[in-house]
C-alpha cells in the first residue's frame, strides 16, 4: 500500500495541474476518458493496448501506439493490475501511480528511483 507521503505527492501533483481525478482504494488516482463496452480485463487476461508513460516533470519515459503492445495483465506493475479492471474493451484510463504501486525505489530504465507514473492506457482487445 502506498504511504501517506506518496498519496500527497500525487493529489499535490494532480491539484497543481487542475486534473479531477479519483482516488481508488489502493492508493492510485485514475481519470476514465472512455469506459468502453466490452469484457473487463481480469489478472489472467493478455490485453491488447496503446499506452503512453511520463514522469511528472512529463518526460515520456515508454510509449507504443501501433495497437500491437500485448501483455498479460498479470506481469505488469501493481498499479496498472489493479487500474485496468476498471475500464472495458475500447476504454480509455489515466493512470496516476504512486512508487509503491509502480517501481518504488529502484532504477527502472530511464525512471528514477521513488518516481510518481502517469499512464494513459488505450484498452483495445482483452484477449
Amino acid at each position: 500500500m502506498p504511504t501517506a507521503a506518496e498519496i500527497a505527492s500525487l493529489q499535490a501533483y494532480l491539484t497543481s495541474k487542475s486534473i479531477t481525478a479519483t482516488q481508488h482504494p489502493d492508493g492510485f488516482f485514475y481519470v476514465i476518458h472512455v469506459q468502453g463496452t466490452g469484457v473487463f480485463p481480469q489478472l489472467s487476461s493478455t490485453v491488447n493496448i496503446k499506452y503512453t508513460g511520463k514522469l511528472t516533470n512529463d518526460v515520456i519515459f515508454d510509449e507504443d501506439q501501433t495497437g500491437n503492445a500485448n501483455f498479460l495483465l498479470s506481469s505488469l506493475i501493481l498499479g496498472w493490475r489493479r487500474g485496468l479492471p476498471l475500464i472495458q474493451e475500447g476504454g480509455r484510463i489515466t493512470l496516476y501511480i504512486p512508487p509503491s504501486l509502480g517501481y518504488g525505489c529502484n532504477q527502472s530504465g530511464s525512471i528514477p528511483p521513488g518516481s510518481n507514473l502517469i499512464f494513459t492506457i488505450d484498452l483495445i482487445d482483452v484477449l
